[in-house]
C-alpha cells in the first residue's frame, strides 16, 4: 500500500496535474473509492491497484542468492467532459509526464522516492485510450491506461 500511496503522491503533487485535474481519486478501501465521475467533476482521474503478476524475472547471483523482480499493475482511469478525444489524450499526456518526467532532477527525485518504498521501476503498460464515440452519449469520454510497478526481491 505504501507503493500506491507514493505513486498517488507523485501524481497528485505534480503542478501540471494539479492545474489540469479537477477531481483526483485513489483506491483507499472506502466505499466511495468506486464512485462514478459526473460532468461537474471533470477532468477526473483515479489510480487503482490492479493484479499482481505471477511471473518473475529471476537470476541467481554468484553467491547463490536468488534475485527476482515482481510486478503489479496500477490502473489509471481518466474522464473528460465533451466529445473531443484529444482532451482525453492530452490529460493522459499530463499524467504520463508526471510519472515519467524527462527533467533529470525531477526524475532523480521521483526515482529516490519510489526506491524508498521498494519500487525498482515503472513501465508504461498501456496508455489511456478512450472508448469509441458510441460510448460518449453522456458527454463524458472515459479511458483506462496502466503502468507496471516493479519490485526487487532477494530470497
Amino acid at each position: 500500500m505504501a507503493a500506491l500511496r507514493e505513486l498517488v503522491r507523485i501524481v497528485r503533487t505534480d503542478p501540471v496535474v494539479a492545474a489540469n485535474v479537477k477531481t483526483f481519486r485513489s483506491w483507499e478501501g472506502r466505499p466511495t473509492d468506486d464512485d462514478a465521475p459526473a460532468v461537474g467533476n471533470c477532468p477526473w482521474v483515479r489510480l487503482t491497484p490492479g493484479p499482481i503478476r505471477a511471473q518473475r524475472e529471476a537470476a541467481i547471483g554468484s553467491t547463490g542468492t536468488f534475485y527476482g523482480r515482481e510486478s503489479w499493475t496500477v490502473w489509471i482511469d481518466t474522464v473528460v467532459e465533451g466529445f473531443d478525444p484529444a482532451a482525453s489524450f492530452n490529460l493522459w499526456a499530463v499524467l504520463k509526464d508526471a510519472l515519467f518526467s524527462q527533467v533529470v532532477a525531477t526524475r532523480a527525485t521521483r526515482d529516490a522516492a519510489l526506491a524508498a518504498v521498494g519500487i525498482a521501476d515503472l513501465q508504461l503498460e498501456q496508455p489511456a485510450t478512450p472508448a469509441g464515440p458510441e460510448a460518449w452519449s453522456d458527454g463524458l469520454i472515459e479511458a483506462r491506461g496502466s503502468v507496471s510497478v516493479w519490485f526487487e526481491s532477494n530470497q
